[in-house]
């Protein structure tokens, strides 16, 4: 009975390890696709491309005729300063748009950004306890988080990870890769995080398309099914 019993608890451990190993497995593997749509974004000092560490976080979501669009939080963008974003080497910003009613921004930086991929965004009905994932840079660091969905509080998504300044424009993103939201804040006495769901984003374009700011093209056979956004 005894060498039963010690089989029985082999098999258990054997079993709860590989369990446990194939869920990090799985995590890394959304990680990785996450990272292939993030980038750092930086603060221009003096006019000169460096400092020490990232502001924030933007995430790639379009790269078209030699210029990309990504998306931030809004608080990470001074309509007086200048950025640029970095992924192989730095790209300046060229234009910039901040939400005047949710913490969003969209960026234009002038290039191509090499090494990584326009995001898709989520088509997902999200349910309370759905697995997300999130991917930031914040200085110098990455943080990679999985968390599962809270519901929402007013305008904003509710995730259960920490995040620290910095995180701020990294995207939080579904088991399919699609991007639901951007990161815009937390909550200091529970590990809460907040994001702008990507319904807001859409939501924020037709605002800039009808004051004649951007002109957005639907494009269904486009590389992510995203809209192809152009700047005048």
């Amino acid at each position: 009975m005894k060498v039963l019993r010690w089989i029985m608890v082999l098999a258990f451990v054997l079993i709860t390890g590989q369990s446990s190993q194939a869920q990090i497995d799985d995590n890394e593997l959304h990680y990785y696709k996450a990272e292939n749509h993030t980038v750092r974004l930086f603060k221009n000092i003096e006019g000169n491309n460096s400092q020490f560490g990232s502001i924030c976080t933007a995430v790639l979501i379009e790269k078209l005729e030699g210029v990309s669009t990504l998306l931030t939080a809004g608080h990470c963008v001074d309509e007086d300063a200048s950025y640029f974003v970095l992924s192989d080497r730095p790209y300046p910003v060229i234009k910039k748009y901040v939400s005047t009613y949710s913490d969003l921004a969209i960026i234009f930086v002038d290039g191509n950004v090499e090494g990584k991929t326009p995001v898709a965004f989520s088509k997902r009905y999200l349910c309370i306890g759905d697995r997300l994932f999130n991917v930031a840079y914040p200085g110098i660091q990455t943080f990679k988080r999985t968390g599962e969905f809270q519901g929402e509080d007013w305008y904003a998504g509710k995730i259960d990870i920490v995040v620290i300044p910095g995180c701020s424009g990294s995207g939080i993103y579904d088991e399919d890769g699609g991007l639901v939201g951007i990161v815009v804040s937390y909550d200091k006495k529970k590990p809460i995080s907040y994001y702008i769901p990507i319904n807001e984003f859409t939501r924020f374009l037709h605002q800039l398309s009808v004051d004649g700011e951007l002109m957005v093209i639907t494009a269904d056979e486009n590389e992510t099914g995203n809209q192809h956004i152009r700047s005048f």
